[in-house]
């Protein structure tokens, strides 16, 4: 039986020497995969639930956040032995490390077989999303209006010192990254329903929000230049 700690030793290895079945692939070939992306308490689950769209549900290895329910937000493994076992049987339609060295992976069975999905994505997984095979992806990244409104909502999950460190460290990560995007759309939380309405103008039209996707970009720069 694998322990954690061998397991996020390994875990660099499987995801740089991953490849996904041919049937996994296949599975994925006619789906719109929207690709809800930003820090920890921007707001990406609850513009997904009010978009409707179906939700693919990661498999982590990582502990239930506040208010996480397993099998809603993401299935949470323990059974590593199981887990390694799918991985080489190339189960997964990707695989990633996260932040903090944890397990992340979405199953073919946990996509539609076409239409329009919605997952929440590291920023660092998004070029490998736009290569895995999907009809087309969509770059949607979720940010609040302020630096002190993103804080509000952090200390509101009742994080400790080094939660609140690691979620400090992705956020700073994900607003590097997505800035530098050229293929990036962002989406101004300020309140949801404004927000959901961007993000599915995106996917359905009529047309890309500029004036708000401006907003939210200056509120990433402002954010990221509070967090450095």
């Amino acid at each position: 039986m694998i322990r954690y700690e061998e397991f996020k030793e390994v875990l660099p290895g499987l995801v740089n020497g991953y490849r996904a079945s041919e049937e996994t692939a296949r599975q994925i070939g006619g789906v719109i995969m929207l690709m809800m992306i930003g820090p920890s308490g921007a707001g990406k689950t609850s513009i997904m639930r009010e978009l409707g769209y179906p939700f693919v549900r990661s498999d982590t290895t990582r502990e239930p956040r506040v208010g996480e329910v397993n099998g809603r937000d993401y299935n949470f493994r323990t059974d590593l032995d199981v887990l390694l076992t799918e991985v080489e049987k190339g189960e997964f339609v990707q695989i990633a490390a996260g932040p903090a060295g944890d397990f992340y992976g979405t199953k073919a069975s946990s996509h539609p077989r076409s239409d329009i999905a919605t997952m929440a994505v590291t920023a660092r997984a998004v070029p490998l999303f736009r290569n895995l095979g999907f009809e087309h992806t969509i770059s949607a990244v979720v940010t609040p209006p302020s630096y002190d409104e993103w804080l509000r909502r952090i200390k509101s999950h009742g994080l400790n010192g080094d939660q609140l460190r690691e979620r400090t460290e992705e956020a700073c990560e994900s607003l590097s990254l997505m800035l530098n995007d050229p293929r990036a759309n962002f989406i101004l939380n300020d309140r949801v329903y404004d927000a959901t309405i961007q993000v599915r103008a995106l996917v359905e039209g009529p047309k890309v929000n500029y004036f708000r996707d401006s907003k939210a970009r200056k509120a990433s720069k402002s954010i990221l230049q509070r967090l450095a």
